[in-house]
This record gives C-alpha cells, structure tokens and sequence, in this order.
C-alpha cells in the first residue's frame, strides 16, 4: 500500500495489525504522508506514487491521502527477523566481535547467535551479568548500553503480539536510554501506551505519562498526553498546568495554547482564556486551529461580533473580495472556519454573506469531489483497489453520495465506531484536540482503532484475491 497524506502514526499500527490478523500474505507500509497536503496535490502527484512504490493497494482519508500498503512479494521481507535491520547487524557478528565489545577474555561465554534469536538474548544478558568480573563497569559503560537497547528492541519484536510480556522489556529499555536520548524514549513509550492499551489497562495510562514526564522533564510528550487525559477526567487545573508546562517546552506547537485555554475557560476564566488565545495567534501566526478554538469561546460567551472579527482575519476576509471565490483559500485545513464563519453570520443577522459562504463551500466541496473523480480514474486505468476511509465521527453517507461509484472502490465508515468508544471512554482518550471541529488528531489509542478498522477491509479485499 502507498500512504498518502498527513496523518501521525497509525500506518505502523496498520502494518502491524495486518500481519498479526493473518500469516499468508506480509504487508508493507509505505507512508508517504506529506503534513497539511491537499487533495489537489495529491492527484497531482499520485501517478507519481504509483510509479514509484508500485503498490497492491492505495488508501485515501476524506480530504486528505493518508495511508497505503503494498504486498509485494519480497524475499527482503520474508520474515520478521529478515525485515528487522537491526537483527541483521546483530546475527551478523562473529564471536571475536562480541569480545572486542565487551572486552572479555573468555570466548565460551559468546555462543554465536546465529541459530536462534532466543540464543542472542540469552547470550547478551548472560554476558552482562558477568562482565564486571572482568574489568569496571564504567569502562565500556556506554557502548554496552548501547548495544543493549538494539538487543531490548530485538527482545520487544520477539513478543510484541503479546502486550503482558512486552511491557517489562520496554521499561528496561528506557532506563538503558541515556538522558539525552529523548526519540528512543518517546518510542519505548508509545509502544507501552499500545501495550497497555490493548490489555484494556488504561488506567495504568496515568502511570505512562507521569514516568515520562519524570523522564523527560524538558520535552512535551508526558505533559501533552498526560494534560489531555487529566482534562478528559474532569480535573482541569492540573491539566492546565502540565499544558503550561508543554508550552513551555515547545511554544512553537498550537496544540497546548488552544489546550490550556479551554482548561482555563472550564474553570470559569473566560476572559483569561480569550487572552491567552489572542496572544498565542501571535505566537503561531500560521495556525488554523488557535483562531479556531478563540472563536468557540468567543461564540460560548456570546461574543459573536469578536468571534466574526476573528474569523474573517484569519481566512483574510475582506469587503473587496468577499463575493469573489477566487480570492478566497480553498484549503482544507480552513473549511471549518468557513462552516463556523457561516454559523457567526447566521447568528449576527448577516444572511447574505451566509448565502455567499454557503455557495462558496458548495464550490468547494465540488472541487473535492472533481479531484477525488481524478483519482479515483487513476487507481481504476491501473487496476489498483482504492480504499477511501471517512474521517473518525464523520457521516460516511456524504462520502458514498458525492463520489462517482467505481468497481475498484471500497470505504470505510469511522462514524459509529468512534462514536462507541468516545461515548465510553471520553473524548480525550482518542483524541488530542479538536483541530477539526468534530474531530482532532488521534492519541494512539485513536490511531489503533482507526489502523484496526481499516484493516478489516483490507483483509475484506485480499479475501476477494484482488492482489
């Protein structure tokens, strides 16, 4: 499959599930995923794609391209331990290299770890627990924790299908991580989130986020996560310190301000929420979702004059060009401003500049459908399945209705689903934000559900041998 479009992290889950759900066919993801890409630039680039990943399967989201796999038959990836780079690196060491890196005299400790996995870990942790025997730790200290991270990703790899057996590897490799090693942490802890996610545990989610946060003091991830899991409780003066904190650490994200503001808005600071959400405008001129947000609070005061001021700036909304579609910005990032614009007329008493929103999106949502009807054509003159996947808590009514029917088109809804598990859990448990209006970026618990639906469709076709 070739990914296309912006989405964060749910291709590897897509991949994983996949291969998990079945042993037959071995799927790749290719993710081509390009932040805040259009559809417009998608069709203009897709032959592109297909050209170059030769793909069995391509997979749209509404709007915006953002997944896809290919199940070419490949010796390279014939196996998990093949696919595994870093396995390679490791089987491919000789005994004596083994006793360069760990400067120990006996060989009979170093077995070669060519015929097993389980024999290299075993190994590796037999020789660790013997190497001060033979000289201070502090002399090789480094390049041994090194090496032991790859064995503790080997290790994960070997049980990742079962979450109880993987948690304790994932945990020994973050304290093998140095301080500075912030990447390979957040990955240790996106993999527990997963783990305990799919033991139905989430309330060791807390447990996650605060070790991070303790681990990682300087960077945003524990205080994100662990902001937006405080605020789906209820507790919002916590969470809008663990937001402060996020930015603080990176005030060059939007996320926290529009996070905070509504915290703030919550516990009854309205004025101090409008505030900040001006301010923030300024910090992030290029954001979408700040104006966005600032205009929800706006509207929930009943400033619905400010909210229209702060709407027309932001899509740059003047009287000169107002009736003329060309100079306003088809984009899909800024259609909810322009639905939420339309509502602000309608409530201000302004009902022809709401008429002329309204045959503006219209246009819009037309040059949607044109693009989505080339693409569409494309996939078809190449005989390739297109799975087009509606957005989560999204009518996928309005996709099926608009689009030109296709025999090598297949969907999936997203709405009822989400609307399950959000009704269950909460909103901010599968979300992080509201960037959409409805819906916002996934958590990594969204992106499983959303990976773990689309696979069944995948499955749905390959059952149809159309590869």
């Amino acid at each position: 499959m070739t990914a296309l479009g912006g989405v964060n992290s749910y291709p590897s889950q897509l991949e994983e599930i996949l291969n998990s759900k079945q042993k037959n066919i071995h799927f790749i993801v290719i993710n081509k995923g390009i932040p805040n890409t259009g559809l417009n630039y998608i069709s203009r680039h897709l032959n592109e794609y297909l050209e170059e990943s030769q793909p069995n399967l391509v997979i749209m989201m509404s709007g915006i391209i953002t997944e896809g796999l290919s199940t070419k038959n490949s010796s390279h990836h014939s196996g998990i331990w093949q696919k595994l780079k870093i396995y390679n690196l490791i089987a491919s060491l000789e005994e004596k290299t083994y006793n360069e890196l760990f400067t120990l005299k006996p060989a009979a400790l170093v077995p070669s770890p060519k015929n097993s996995p389980k024999v290299l870990i075993d190994t590796v942790h037999h020789v660790l627990a013997t190497k001060i025997a033979y000289h201070p730790f502090s002399e090789n200290e480094k390049r041994i924790n090194n090496f032991l991270k790859k064995v503790y990703k080997i290790e994960y790899y070997l049980n990742a299908q079962y979450p109880d057996r993987a948690i304790p590897i994932l945990l020994r490799y973050i304290k093998a991580c140095s301080y500075s090693e912030i990447e390979k942490k957040v990955w240790a802890y996106d993999r527990l989130v997963e783990c305990y996610t799919a033991l139905h545990q989430e309330d060791q989610l807390m447990f996650v986020y605060g070790d991070a946060v303790i681990n990682l003091p300087n960077y945003d991830w524990g205080y994100s996560y662990l902001g937006a899991l405080l605020f789906e409780q209820g507790d919002f003066a916590l969470a809008g310190d663990l937001f402060r904190r996020n930015i603080l650490y990176r005030p060059e994200s939007d996320r926290p301000y529009g996070k905070l503001a509504f915290c703030l808005f919550k516990t009854g600071d309205a004025s101090s929420a409008i505030q900040l959400l001006y301010k923030s405008i300024h910090t992030v001129p290029s954001s979408m979702e700040l104006p966005y947000s600032l205009a929800q609070i706006l509207l929930e005061s009943h400033k619905t004059t400010e909210a229209q001021i702060v709407l027309e700036k932001a899509l740059k909304i003047k009287p000169e060009n107002f009736n003329d579609f060309k100079k306003m910005d088809m984009n899909n990032t800024k259609m909810d401003l322009y639905e939420l614009l339309k509502k602000v007329y309608d409530l201000n008493g302004e009902h022809a500049r709401s008429a002329v929103l309204k045959k503006f999106i219209s246009t819009y949502a037309q040059f949607q459908t044109d693009t989505y009807t080339k693409i569409i054509n494309l996939t078809y003159q190449k005989n390739i399945p297109l799975v087009i996947v509606q957005y989560p808590l999204k009518n996928l009514r309005i996709l099926v209705d608009t689009l030109i029917p296709s025999k090598n088109v297949y969907y999936v809804d997203n709405e009822l689903n989400f609307k399950k598990a959000v009704a269950q859990e909460g909103y901010y448990v599968y979300f992080i934000d509201n960037s959409g209006g409805e819906v916002g970026h996934c958590t990594p618990k969204g992106n499983k559900l959303l990976a773990d639906n689309i696979s069944k469709t995948v499955l749905d076709i390959v059952g149809l041998n159309r590869f």
